[in-house]
């Protein structure tokens, strides 16, 4: 699979990873924008009105995804991001 495949799948679930590249490294914020518009977090009123990563972040520590600490610029390690994929799975089983 390529980035460009991949970024075509997303867009075609409605989840556009505008102004991202193959380059970039997976932060907090990234994947919490992607999170937001997947399981329609409306958690963060902020987020709701910037559609930023800083609020999307917010919107998903709200939601119980990622915990108080850190900021949306943290890169993700691979355990972090197995246990935010695995809380969105639940958080959508729910939905």
């Amino acid at each position: 699979s390529t980035f460009e495949k991949n970024q075509g799948d997303l867009a075609a679930e409605g989840i556009a990873l505008d102004g991202y590249s193959e380059e970039d490294e997976l932060t907090k914020g990234m994947l919490s924008k992607m999170t937001a518009v997947y399981l329609d977090l409306g958690g963060s009123l902020m987020y709701m009105i910037f559609g930023t990563e800083r609020y999307a972040f917010r919107a998903c520590m709200a939601n119980g995804i990622f915990g108080q600490d850190g900021s949306e610029n943290d890169r993700l390690s691979g355990p972090e991001m197995i246990e935010a994929f695995s809380k969105i799975s639940e958080i959508r089983g729910e939905k």
